[in-house]
């Protein structure tokens, strides 16, 4: 049996279908990746596969691309996370905002959801009124 065939086994036992995205699920089993480098991924079979997909999302730079990796650790170093305000946070506020004139001001949130919550919020302020329509 396969790698990949046994981590699909073990998948189905604990998430539904055996992958936690549809876009992953291929037949007979998905391709488990276990390292990107640019725009190659290699999984756990250690077949090296041209990723046209880039996680679905904004991965313009590739997979660990050098400069991105040296940051992260840099960060990594001084800390992860903070419940208290960060000058790099400030500092990212004021970049956006110049490079973006209508932006007036930032709201940083962690999840499309508080985005939307966010944008209700803030529409109900604006226009007085309770319902969203």
């Amino acid at each position: 049996m396969s790698r990949s065939e046994e981590l699909y086994r073990r998948a189905l036992k604990v998430l539904p279908g055996g992958v936690s995205r549809n876009t992953v699920l291929w037949r007979p089993h998905p391709f488990y990746a276990v390292r990107g480098e640019g725009c190659y991924v290699t999984d756990v079979e250690g077949v090296r596969r041209l990723d046209f997909a880039n996680n679905m999302c904004s991965l313009i730079h590739g997979h660990a691309h050098p400069a991105i990796v040296a940051t992260l650790c840099e960060q990594a170093q001084r800390g992860t996370a903070f419940t208290f305000a960060t000058e790099i946070e400030v500092a990212y506020a004021e970049y956006l905002c110049a490079r973006s004139p209508s932006f007036e001001k930032i709201r940083f949130v962690n999840s499309g959801t508080e985005a939307v919550m966010a944008a209700i919020k803030a529409a109900r302020a604006f226009t007085g009124r309770f319902k969203i329509a």
